[in-house]
């Protein structure tokens, strides 16, 4: 079935995306231990490295072993630019919304579709996080010297690296109480 446990229903796209996220996220990870010392770190450091190399190893795999015998992913990319928009993001007032979170909110939880969001010339100062529970995203700038998304965080005592990005995904599920 379709959307059954986070899932696209398409396993091959699925687990390539999993474990890519997974490998963009052993970065993260480290940084939470930026400026300790000791043996915890070290330990930490030398696992993930290991996991890296596995996991990196895997995703090799899974893409070789699937862009032969099925390049179906190929050809949406290439007609993301021709796609209709969903939803646009203007600063000026002339979209459907100034802001790219409010564009990211109002898509559809779960979606099996596509959500095309096209975000307009301008700067945007916000912080974009997307919940676990917004599907199928797409955002459509109009080049990265005329869109620009960009935030102020931090790390600071309070603030780890991990919810420092400007642009990020939440895998956290917090449409459970």
């Amino acid at each position: 079935m379709a959307g059954k446990h986070n899932g696209t229903g398409n396993l091959s796209s699925d687990l390539r995306t999993w474990l890519s996220a997974v490998l963009a996220n052993t970065d993260t990870c480290m940084d939470g231990f930026e400026g300790t010392s000791g043996n915890v770190k070290d330990l930490i450091s030398n696992e993930i490295k290991e996991s890296t190399w596995l996991l990196q190893n895997l995703v090799n795999q899974v893409v070789s072993d699937n862009f032969r015998s099925d390049t179906s992913w190929v050809e949406p990319l290439l007609q993301i630019k021709t796609m209709p928009a969903d939803a646009v993001v203007a600063a000026d007032g002339s979209g459907n919304f100034t802001t790219v979170m409010d564009a990211v909110n109002a898509a559809p939880d779960y979606s099996m579709r596509h959500f095309v969001i096209h975000i307009k010339k301008g700067l945007y100062s916000e912080k974009v996080e997307i919940q676990k529970n917004k599907w199928n995203l797409v955002m459509i700038g109009e080049g990265m010297d005329a869109t620009v998304i960009s935030s102020s965080f931090s790390r600071t005592e309070n603030l780890t690296t991990f919810r420092t990005p400007t642009f990020g995904k939440d895998f956290t599920d917090n449409t459970k109480n």
